[in-house]
């Protein structure tokens, strides 16, 4: 194995990309008999201006309970290698692999007026990258590492800063009072190839109850020859558990290596991130899923639909969660 920084510096920009995770689709809002009506979004501005993500703030604990000052844990996803490329890497190369975590968090706030009774709305929400210290996990940068007590090495700085700039790299897609569209560039392996996608997730509140559900997938970040345009969503809808927490395994390809360093595609994702719920797609909308950038009347479409998929009829109206 090689140990040179740049070396790192490559792996991370993928690892950490691996880490970040999508979004999922949508049932189509028919009215027939026994089925419950559409539950069209609340009023309310919507916002297609790619944003970065927000920051969680440094020496945040992240662990298995919402963190301090949000009411929500989305998300917190863990990279390793996989168990069948372990014979491909150093064991140094493992370890910085699994070192760091990333997390996303979210906070629903109901008005002043009504704080028990809503109509609740997504407030804020926010990522960031970490490592464990003294048995905590906890959300570090650069600069803040040392005073919190992590006393990095040069090689697990350089791991880091690559993971902070893959995360600088996410964009909130779009915003309504009651759901955020973030969108996390990654690799992942497609028919046996390391190939660019985003993963998309859509962190949504319910305004009457302050439920919060986030589904997400992946789409190929551009389409290949044959492929359809925009591309269509690589697998079902996956729907998070509260407070998921990811195992994610980064397959490695040598043929992505050159002397010995690997390229940005050297290691890719075998999976969607998020666990074994998952969704079937609705007929015609994947299309729309995939869009980038997306308009107002897509993310209007979108939001009716995913609030119907999850909240909408009865437990026996609603599509099964299927096991991947």
């Amino acid at each position: 194995m090689v140990r040179r920084s740049g070396f790192l510096s490559l792996f991370l920009v993928t690892a950490m990309g691996a880490l970040a995770a999508g979004w999922w689709m949508i049932r189509s809002g028919s009215s027939g008999e026994g089925t419950a009506p559409v539950l069209a979004p609340p009023p309310g501005p919507v916002d297609v201006t790619l944003r970065p993500v927000g920051r969680i703030a440094p020496g945040t604990v992240v662990a298995d309970v919402p963190p301090h000052g949000w009411s929500h844990l989305v998300i917190r996803s863990h990279t390793r290698v996989a168990d069948d490329s372990l014979n491909k890497v150093s064991d140094t190369f493992a370890r910085l692999t699994s070192m760091l975590f990333t997390a996303i968090v979210a906070d629903v706030r109901a008005p002043a007026e009504s704080p028990d009774k809503g109509p609740y709305r997504l407030e804020k929400f926010a990522t960031g990258v970490g490592v464990e210290i003294d048995g905590h996990l906890v959300i570090v940068t650069s600069e803040t590492q040392e005073e919190l007590g992590a006393g990095l090495g040069f090689m697990e700085r350089t791991a880091l800063r690559s993971g902070e700039e893959q995360i600088a790299n996410a964009r909130c897609a779009a915003r309504t009072p009651t759901m955020a569209v973030l969108d996390f560039q990654g690799i992942r392996v497609i028919d046996g190839k390391h190939r660019d996608v985003i993963t998309r997730y859509a962190v949504l509140v319910h305004p009457e109850t302050g439920r919060l559900d986030t589904v997400l997938w992946q789409f190929p970040l551009r389409a290949e020859a044959g492929e359809p345009e925009p591309a269509a969503p690589l697998d079902p809808v996956v729907w998070l558990q509260p407070g998921a927490i990811d195992d994610c395994p980064l397959h490695i390809d040598r043929s992505e290596f050159i002397l010995g360093v690997p390229t940005k595609k050297g290691f890719a994702m075998e999976r969607c991130p998020g666990g074994e719920r998952t969704l079937p797609f609705p007929e015609g909308l994947e299309a729309l899923a995939a869009r980038r950038p997306l308009t107002p009347e897509a993310v209007r479409t979108l939001e009716a639909g995913i609030r119907e998929l999850l909240w909408g009829g009865t437990e026996t109206d609603r599509p099964p969660a299927g096991k991947r």
